[in-house]
């Protein structure tokens, strides 16, 4: 199953995580994602704290045994699969990259859980399902490459059946951003990171409710996963960038827009819970 047609945003996205997605996992280990540190002064490597990240928004999905639950935007699978482990799910996951579809696929074989856990090329705007088809949705850092989040949210009440939830964890900003510097430097990282903009955690409450769900927990936990960024450009500076056609000047322009970006008081990361009535 895939959709036939992809947004220009999504595919710009998918492009990019068809060419990164080897040199994140050597960074990240399986779990291309955020960390969460408890203890933000802990020495917990990032490995364990996107496996962290992951049980954080297990938590909040309260999936029950047997539910069909749609990973929006899977990455290379690490998360659907430890969800259908933990949680005893079916799950269905979405890429708009062709290698993190084909790298999850083998890693569900591997971990023989094919039967359970599927992975489908199709853009989550315009998502390959039936009407009430889901018991619940996550999305883990995913809905900020979306280029209308109104839409994508219309999208998950769409497919959701009525009692399902929705489970979000993403990159926000945590107030305005009015300094013209501070502006091109967003603009610098969108760029960079195929984002169309960043979303206000204090926008997301009505872009919820007009979606047709009921938000039910909004928690911003930047303080958690702050170390994230400065754990991932630690690596890549010592990592060997032509192996994926990167110059060390690409890679150098690149940590210099993430560095920046991260050090806004206003770029940070929230949970969002909400559910269809």
């Amino acid at each position: 199953m895939e959709s036939s047609t992809f947004s220009s945003s999504a595919l710009g996205a998918g492009e990019l995580y068809d060419r990164f997605t080897e040199a994140m996992a050597m960074v990240y280990d399986e779990n291309l994602h955020y960390g969460y540190w408890p203890d933000p002064d802990s020495g917990e490597p990032l490995a364990a704290a996107t496996v962290r990240m992951t049980d954080e928004l297990i938590e909040r999905l309260g999936a029950r045994r047997g539910d069909h639950v749609l990973d929006l935007g899977c990455g290379t699978g690490a998360p659907a699969l430890r969800l259908a482990h933990v949680a005893g799910v079916q799950v269905t996951g979405v890429t708009v990259s062709r290698r993190q579809a084909a790298v999850a696929e083998a890693a569900a074989s591997a971990a023989g859980l094919a039967d359970a856990v599927r992975f489908v090329f199709a853009d989550a705007m315009q998502l390959p399902f039936e009407d009430q088809a889901l018991d619940r949705v996550w999305a883990l850092e995913s809905l900020h490459h979306m280029p209308d989040r109104a839409h994508v949210l219309r999208e998950i009440a769409r497919v959701l059946r009525p009692g399902g939830r929705l489970a979000a964890a993403d990159i926000v900003f945590r107030g305005p951003v009015e300094d013209a510097a501070a502006r091109e430097v967003v603009a610098r990282f969108c760029t960079a990171a195929q984002v169309p903009a960043l979303e206000r955690l204090d926008t997301y409450p009505a872009l919820v409710e007009r979606a047709g769900l009921v938000l039910t927990e909004v928690e911003d936990v930047t303080e958690h996963t702050r170390r994230t960024f400065g754990e991932i450009l630690r690596a890549f500076r010592s990592f060997d960038v032509t192996s994926i056609g990167m110059s060390a000047a690409e890679l150098s322009e690149k940590v210099r827009i993430f560095e920046a970006v991260t050090a806004l008081p206003q770029f940070g990361f929230a949970f969002l819970v909400a559910h269809k009535e």
